[in-house]
C-alpha cells in the first residue's frame, strides 16, 4: 500500500484492539504519520505493536483494557491524557468474531451493520446498533468540534477471520460476491481511518463509510 502523507505530529491517537489486525495496521500508520499512539487491548502479552512503533522512532504506550469494562475504558482515556497531555483521535476498533449459530441457539451475552448473513443474528444486530449509536453521538457532539463516523469494512484478512478463509465454501462465497475479486488487507482499512481523522474529512459527520470492495453493491 502506498504511503499516505498525513501529518499528525504532536497529536495523540487512541486505538482499541490495536495489537493485531485492523487495529495494529491503524496504530502503525498513525505512528508513521507522527502521532503518539495509545493502544488499549485486553491481552497484556500483546506488546509487539508498541515495540514495532518504537523501533521506527515512534512514541506509543500500551494500556491493558477490556472495552466491556467501563472502569477499564475510563482508565485508558485517563492514562492517554495523563501521559501525552490530551487526546485527538479515537479509533474504537476492538471486537470479536461472531459465533456461528441460529438466533434461537445464541447466548444473550453475544450481543456488518449494512447487511445480514445467516447464523450471526446477534452480531448483525450489534453492528446495526453501532451505526445508529454513531449517528446519534455525531449529532450530539458535532457542535463541540468532535466528529464521529463509523466504518463498515468487508471481509478483511486478519487472524480473527482466518477460520472463514480456511473454509473453502465461505471464502468462495465472499470473494465471489465481491466485485473487486479479493478480500482486503488491514492496511487498506487503516488508510480510511486516518483519512477520517484528517482535515481532509473535516465535513464528514455521522456517516458510515463502506470499505468492502463492492460487496454491498449487489
Amino acid at each position: 500500500m502506498p504511503r499516505i502523507a498525513f501529518d499528525f505530529s504532536d497529536q495523540v491517537a487512541l486505538v482499541t484492539g490495536g495489537s493485531r489486525g485492523i487495529g495494529r495496521a491503524a496504530a502503525l500508520l498513525f505512528a508513521q504519520s507522527g502521532a503518539k499512539v495509545v493502544i488499549g487491548d485486553v491481552d497484556p502479552a500483546e506488546h509487539e505493536t508498541i515495540e514495532a512503533i518504537k523501533r521506527d522512532g515512534g512514541d506509543a504506550i500500551f494500556v491493558q483494557t477490556d472495552v466491556t469494562d467501563n472502569g477499564d475504558v475510563k482508565n485508558l482515556i485517563a492514562t492517554a491524557v495523563k501521559t501525552y497531555g490530551g487526546l485527538h483521535f479515537a479509533f474504537n476498533n476492538a471486537g470479536i468474531g461472531p459465533p456461528m449459530s441460529t438466533l434461537a441457539e445464541m447466548d444473550e451475552t453475544t450481543f456488518a451493520g449494512l447487511v445480514a448473513e445467516p447464523g450471526i443474528s446477534a452480531y448483525i444486530a450489534a453492528k446495526h446498533g453501532v451505526i445508529g449509536l454513531s449517528k446519534a453521538a455525531a449529532v450530539e457532539y458535532a457542535n463541540y468540534g468532535i466528529r464521529i463516523n463509523a466504518l463498515a469494512p468487508g471481509l478483511v484478512n486478519t487472524e480473527m477471520t482466518k477460520a472463514w478463509f480456511d473454509d473453502p465454501q465461505m471464502s468462495a462465497h465472499f470473494i465471489g460476491n465481491t466485485p473487486i475479486g479479493r478480500v482486503s488487507q488491514p492496511a487498506e482499512i487503516a488508510g480510511m481511518v486516518l483519512f477520517l481523522c484528517s482535515d481532509l474529512a473535516s465535513f464528514a459527520v455521522g456517516q458510515t463509510f463502506v470499505i468492502d470492495g463492492g460487496y454491498t453493491t449487489h
